[in-house]
């Protein structure tokens, strides 16, 4: 077989030896042999080793990998009969005790319908659509409970759910660092895609960024767009924009169109952070007349509407941030800020009052903050802001203050 593919110049062959049962020694010895003439016949050959066991058998499949090791290179191990009758817990036993990953899973066609809703959360969550979230997280839940043969791709689609939700990354992180913690162990287990959505949850759980993370390309945007926003966070902001750019190209292509309003945002804060604020009022500007075409963004809208206020005080741009912030249903601290400052270069009579109708519906440390901002204004006196730098307060505003002309 070895003389015949090499006359033919094929690429694979495929050399099966089934019907061997570990415990007749005769067919194992034959099975060495074969493996010798191959060495012999075709050292250069690149050999894939596949040992075939049923996994309905439990302890005793890890007994014949043990034994077929002993006769020949294992490289991987394929499991058949993975029906929902069956843990599959095997699996792990196998990759734990002799280090051997299992490369292919049989399944019963039960398993189809599974499929197709790991592939649906999956869609939902990429393109962030939140219709239906509650139930297939409650769906998720159930067939781990159930002991699904599939329960370490759930654990990981279970995460990936809790991690795209819109609760708060912090909380996210505290709930759930055992749970990502117990996925990793199950990575001998996912094909290559699963293995690149281990590593976008590993930019929110690891205390740094990986370094084989920071050096890997990467066939879809999620994880630019997860490294990106990670970078953001750790104050990496050229680096972030960098990597930003390239989840932008793959978004635009996909028409991943809500994930790229939420990448715009981190792209603002970092223009921002880096004082590039004509660039960022070009993206934040144009997101703002984006916004008026979708539904359920209120928190890219809010964030859009923020960064576009600060980055507005530098470019004199006064009137524009007094037009969408006066009447804004809800204002924060920031914007605020954004706004007093405006009123302040534009018409100070008309300042003077709206301070004090601001100050009225603020709480005391809030009334701080603006006490401060006010004295500022009016006296210049630049220790002032440094009052401005509080929790509610975003970290560039004081610097875009300070530079923002004021007569």
């Amino acid at each position: 077989a070895v003389s015949a593919s090499k006359s033919r110049n094929a690429d694979v062959l495929l050399v099966d030896t089934a019907g061997r049962l570990h415990n007749k020694k005769n067919l194992m010895a034959e099975l060495a042999k074969i493996n010798k003439i191959v060495d012999s016949e075709y050292p250069d050959a690149v050999k894939e080793v596949l040992l075939v066991l049923d996994a309905s058998l439990g302890q005793n499949s890890l007994v014949q990998a043990k034994q077929f090791s002993e006769v020949t290179n294992l490289t991987g191990i394929v499991l058949t009969k993975l029906d929902g009758t069956s843990k599959g817990g095997i699996a792990v036993a196998i990759q734990a005790e002799m280090n051997i990953p299992v490369k292919y899973i049989g399944v019963g066609e039960s398993v189809e319908d599974l499929e197709k809703f790991i592939n649906k959360v999956y869609f939902d969550m990429y393109y962030k659509i939140y219709k239906s979230y509650y139930d297939d997280l409650d769906r998720v839940n159930q067939l781990l409970d159930e002991n699904s043969i599939l329960f370490p791709v759930l654990k990981l689609l279970k995460m990936f759910l809790i991690a795209n939700s819109q609760v708060d990354a912090g909380r996210v992180i505290k709930e759930n660092k055992s749970l990502f913690e117990e996925i990793k162990q199950y990575l001998f287990f996912f094909n290559e895609d699963l293995c690149e959505l281990v590593d976008v949850l590993s930019l929110l759980f690891e205390p740094t960024i990986p370094e084989k993370i920071m050096m890997k390309s990467y066939k879809n945007s999620l994880a630019y767009f997860s490294l990106s926003s990670r970078l953001c966070a750790d104050k990496r902001y050229v680096e972030s924009l960098f990597v930003g750019k390239k989840a932008e190209e793959v978004l635009v292509r996909e028409k991943n169109y809500k994930r790229l309003l939420f990448l715009n945002v981190k792209m603002m804060h970092c223009l921002n952070s880096i004082h590039s604020y004509e660039d960022c009022y070009d993206i934040a500007s144009m997101q703002l007349l984006t916004l008026q075409s979708f539904v359920n963004t209120d928190y890219e809208y809010n964030a859009t509407v923020k960064n576009l206020a600060v980055c507005c005080l530098p470019l004199k741009k006064f009137d524009y941030i007094i037009e969408i912030l006066e009447n804004k249903e809800h204002v924060t601290m920031t914007e605020l800020c954004c706004l007093l400052v405006a009123l302040y270069c534009t018409d100070k009579e008309v300042y003077k009052q709206k301070f004090i109708e601001y100050k009225s519906m603020l709480n005391e440390r809030d009334q701080i903050i603006t006490d401060s901002l006010d004295k500022y204004l009016n006296y210049k006196d630049k220790k002032e802001l440094n009052k401005l730098e509080a929790p509610n307060i975003m970290d560039n505003l004081v610097y875009a203050i300070k530079i923002t002309e004021i007569n």
